[in-house]
């Protein structure tokens, strides 16, 4: 028979217990005992954490420090220096006043706490095992505490085993570290993880000069402050401007009397003052500290303490509001835009630039007639996306950077000295690539054997290897062998046999069939094109990629920096080949050959703005997912005027989609009409 009788449970279970609502994960024991030493007073906090806080999280301070009488009461449940009356809970000042945190940290983990009080001639030294107590003794040691948490959750298996990959845990304290360095300014940091210092704040009081020290420059080149007071309450901090913005809230971040949290109704605020300033899906940056009187606010309504909620939401989102809006109406919003327009002969000194053009097959005296001239319009059309895109379906030879196919030989054309010989040998080159695409599924590949060619590369665009340059051409073996076509012929769909009629509103194509009058939205087909294009050779590994003259230099911070090492092969997967440069700085080399230099800049970044350090596998693919989906805005838009050829490859593309009716969001690409419907309009019936 079951045991229904009410008992009191052990000391050392409710301990376990109520550890399970303050401590979940490493990261808040991180948070309490920072917390705890804020509270302290201290101006100086080191924390060390090491397997991702499952193994050690120590934290040292130069607080007032415990009294030696106070110290075993400290790991009991509910002790608080905090808190006298009921009262006390409504105006609450401090970060830590349940009581708690202690007496659950040490009932699922070995401590070990050295404290010295500032009235004091000695320090007390404690070591617990599972919340006992098994040494206690006096040492000598300088002024504050240090503590040191080992081996959590040792005792609780069912809780160890769902935590989190050490990557997520060791993002998630990562993540509250920079929330306290920024939270309070005023207290100098050093974070180490693994013995490595991640960062070091100067303790000065200034936010901003945190913000330089946890962010990449783009962030912190682009705030503007706010400083807006009213009725006693004072909303400070910074804000981004309108050119500045991320794929995710992980950067709106909220303060209140200096403790981090989460509130609807900031959030709310913030958004509705940049609501007619950025772009649907894209969110500003912000540092905001709202100081209040602690009795308008009740944070006790979560163990974590981040939730909280005002006592006049209406008066504080109206504050946040008006604080934002009137800084940003003291700037100048238009958006800066930096105009390249530097000739490409003066980008040639640069080595890297150098050492990429060395790469590229140009024949000697191809070169030397087209001259310069050529490289620089080439690397002009570069800022027509639409027309690269489209293009490199059509003619490899029209893209301004080295192709190439992972685990293949390179392939291109030589250009010609004359235009009209360059446009014949192009439309040339995109009939071959039609007729391929039609002939694919009869003729394998493989039955052209690759060939190989010493092909001439000009001396002028080598990279100089020292100062005495020599002038002999020097040759690169290149290896040729059939382009195999993009997509594969598939069963029969509603694209063949159409006979193609015109264009209306410059955005939809007009093609006639068996009596039936079709309409396709170029846009809508385009992006269907890309987006399964990118899909497959996602999936397949073989997304082509191409060196790009100038690199993609992309600044990160911690969290984002491992992220993007975790995910290096799934990079490589989408096409894009970075390397680290310099501290927390990928330099990208290699992008997607059916982007352009700023479609592939746009995406990485958006990509990278969005991993989370908590996000597992699955759902990281379902962000790359989205973003592929997101690639198809670069694709032909509408009121671009196509020419004959254009219409034929993108039908001839159309075709061998698994599904070609309609885009990646669900909208149709071709309607239907047929000539009674037409008759009808006319009342010939």
């Amino acid at each position: 028979m079951v045991d229904v009788r009410i008992r009191q449970l052990d000391k050392d279970i409710a301990n376990k217990i109520a550890a399970g609502e303050v401590v979940e994960r490493p990261l808040a024991v991180v948070k309490e005992l920072v917390e705890n030493a804020i509270d302290a007073g201290s101006n100086k906090i080191t924390v060390e954490v090491k397997e991702a806080g499952k193994g050690l999280i120590r934290i040292t301070d130069n607080g007032r420090g415990i009294e030696p009488d106070d110290m075993i009461l400290a790991f009991e449940r509910h002790a608080t220096s905090k808190i006298r009356t009921i009262n006390d809970i409504y105006n609450i000042a401090s970060l830590g006043f349940r009581g708690e945190a202690l007496a659950s940290i040490a009932s699922v983990s070995n401590i070990e706490i050295i404290s010295k009080h500032t009235d004091q001639t000695y320090a007390k030294k404690l070591v617990l095992e599972g919340g006992k107590l098994v040494l206690d003794q006096e040492i000598g040691a300088p002024q504050g505490t240090t503590i040191m948490v080992k081996d959590l959750f040792f005792n609780t298996p069912a809780r160890l085993k769902f935590l989190k990959s050490n990557k997520a845990e060791q993002n998630a304290i990562n993540d509250i570290m920079n929330k306290m360095a920024l939270s309070h300014p005023e207290v100098s940091f050093k974070y180490i993880v693994g013995g490595h210092n991640i960062f070091m704040t100067p303790g000065k009081g200034s936010m901003y000069d945190v913000i330089v020290n946890l962010y990449e420059r783009n962030i912190w080149k682009n705030l503007i402050e706010v400083d807006h007071d009213m009725n006693g309450i004072r909303v400070k901090g910074f804000i981004s401007t309108a050119d500045l913005t991320r794929g995710n809230r992980q950067y709106q971040i909220a303060f209140v009397n200096n403790r981090f949290v989460k509130s609807k109704v900031v959030e709310d605020a913030i958004n509705l003052a940049y609501r007619t300033l950025i772009p649907h899906n894209r969110f500003p940056i912000s540092f905001i500290n709202i100081n209040i009187d602690p009795s308008l606010i009740d944070i006790n309504i979560h163990p974590a303490k981040t939730e909280i909620r005002f006592h006049q939401e209406g008066v504080i989102k109206d504050l946040v509001y008006s604080s934002i809006t009137s800084a940003l109406n003291q700037r100048d919003l238009t958006p800066k835009r930096d105009l390249d327009l530097k000739p490409v002969h003066k980008k040639l000194e640069n080595k890297a630039v150098l050492n990429h053009l060395s790469q590229m097959p140009i024949d000697s005296q191809a070169s030397s007639d087209l001259g310069l001239d050529i490289v620089e319009e080439k690397a002009n059309k570069m800022s027509n996306p639409i027309r690269q895109e489209l293009d490199y379906n059509k003619n490899e030879s029209k893209q301004p950077m080295v192709q190439k196919q992972h685990n293949k030989g390179i392939t291109s054309h030589k250009p010609q000295t004359s235009h009209d010989v360059q446009e014949k040998e192009k439309i040339r080159i995109y009939r071959e690539s039609l007729s391929q695409l039609h002939s694919s599924s009869s003729k394998p590949a493989s039955e052209t054997k690759p060939g190989t060619e010493k092909v001439h590369v000009e001396p002028s665009l080598q990279r100089p290897k020292s100062a005495a340059l020599k002038k002999e051409p020097l040759f690169v073996e290149r290896i040729y062998e059939e382009p195999t076509p993009l997509f594969e012929k598939q069963e029969a769909t509603i694209y063949d046999d159409l006979t193609y009629i015109g264009q209306i509103f410059n955005t939809y194509l007009i093609f006639e069939k068996k009596g039936n009058m079709y309409l396709m939205d170029q846009h809508a087909a385009h992006e269907k094109v890309l987006y399964e294009q990118y899909v497959e050779g996602f999936r397949k590994e073989t997304i082509r990629a191409q060196l790009i003259l100038e690199p993609i230099t992309i600044e990160m911070n911690y969290i984002q920096y491992q992220q993007v090492k975790y995910h290096e092969n799934t990079f490589k997967k989408l096409g894009f080949q970075m390397e680290p440069f310099g501290d927390l700085t990928m330099v990208v080399r290699e992008i997607p050959t059916i982007f352009s230099i700023r479609t592939a800049e746009t995406l990485i970044k958006d990509l990278i703005e969005r991993l989370d350090g908590n996000m597992p596998d699955e759902s990281f693919e379902l962000v790359v997912d989205g973003l592929m989906q997101q690639s198809c805005k670069h694709a032909i838009k509408g009121h671009d005027v196509l020419d004959q050829l254009e219409v034929k490859v993108l039908v001839d593309q159309l075709k061998a989609l698994n599904d070609p009716y309609t885009c990646p969001h669900g909208r149709p690409i071709i309607i239907a009409m047929d000539k009674k419907e037409l008759e009808k309009k006319f009342n010939r019936i």
